[in-house]
Formats: C-alpha cells, sequence, structure tokens
C-alpha cells in the first residue's frame, strides 16, 4: 500500500522538530532519518519540497502543519507515524525533555494512546513490519 502524501509530510514536520528539539541534531538521529525516508518511501522530491517548506517558518507553524496533516490520517496510520516519532525519540540513546513533551502534547492532539506507543517503540523485540497498515 503506497503511504498517502499527507501522512508522509506530517511525519517529516513532526521528524523535524523532534530531531531538532534537544539542540544537539547526533549522527544516529540523521541515519535514522534516512531509514524513515527509505522505509516510508518518501522520495527525493517529496523531501527537498517539505525542506523548501520549512524556509521561514516558525516552529510553532511546523508543528501545527505536522499535526493537521497526520490528523487527515486513519488511526492505524497515526499509530505508525508516532510509534516512529517515539523511536525517533530513543535512537541516540537519550529522549530529552522537550521531546517527550512534543510526544505528549502532540499524541494528545491527535487523540493517540501514548503509553501504547511508547510501549511499542521502547520494546527490545520491536519489528518494523508489524507497523503495517
Amino acid at each position: 500500500m503506497a503511504l498517502p502524501r499527507n501522512y508522509k509530510l506530517g511525519l517529516l514536520n513532526l521528524m523535524y522538530l523532534l530531531i531538532n528539539s534537544d539542540g544537539d541534531i547526533s549522527e544516529k538521529e540523521l541515519s535514522f532519518l534516512d531509514e524513515i525516508k527509505n522505509r516510508e518511501e518518501i522520495d527525493d522530491d517529496l523531501f527537498n519540497e517539505f525542506r523548501s517548506s520549512l524556509n521561514h517558518k516558525e516552529e510553532q507553524d511546523i508543528f501545527q502543519d505536522g499535526i493537521d496533516l497526520i490528523n487527515q490520517c486513519i488511526d492505524p496510520l497515526k499509530r505508525r507515524a508516532f510509534i516512529l516519532l517515539s523511536r525517533t525519540a530513543q535512537v541516540d540513546g537519550s529522549v530529552h525533555p522537550k521531546e517527550v513533551r512534543l510526544l505528549l502534547y502532540s499524541s494528545k492532539l491527535s487523540k493517540m494512546d501514548i503509553a501504547d506507543i511508547i510501549s511499542i517503540a521502547s520494546s527490545t523485540d520491536f519489528d518494523y513490519s508489524k507497523l503495517e497498515v
């Protein structure tokens, strides 16, 4: 199943905020972003469009765009996005308080159960294939 454009752009907006929230962008985070781009089939054209859209945008606008785009998705896709966002926050080995706040607030606005999402994302036997919609 091809993933919808709004899902991909919403995910990119929120990942951008998560990766930048602690002020330190690690190689692990960048590598994970590349992995997500490949797995979620985000091509270079869409990624470049996303990057261009960031010009002159405030964080709150990026956040609102991400939430609005994710909220257009069906619940299984929303859940998938938040599991990937949670894994993004964890990938560098520490979860910054700003990342926690972003996850909590965004999941609340999207009506997602953050406890369930974190449990799945934190699992040592996490299997990406289980995220299929």
